[in-house]
């Protein structure tokens, strides 16, 4: 199964397909989403490191 992250940064590439390889080896292939580069950056208006994860989870989600 192809997990698709709103990334196009290597390094955190490897480091997402590392932890999935951790929970769940050879279940999951990590990728960066098809056509991100032409993507809108999301907004990052929250408070915290986790209000703005939430809300780029959220905008990147409902262009998939």
């Amino acid at each position: 199964m192809i997990l698709y992250c709103a990334t196009t940064n290597a390094h955190k590439l490897r480091e997402f397909q590392h932890a999935a390889d951790e929970l769940a080896p050879g279940l999951f292939q990590i990728g960066a989403m098809p056509g991100l580069r032409d993507i809108p950056v999301a907004p990052e208006t929250g408070d915290t490191f986790e209000a703005n994860a939430i809300e780029k989870a959220l905008y990147y989600s409902r262009l998939t």
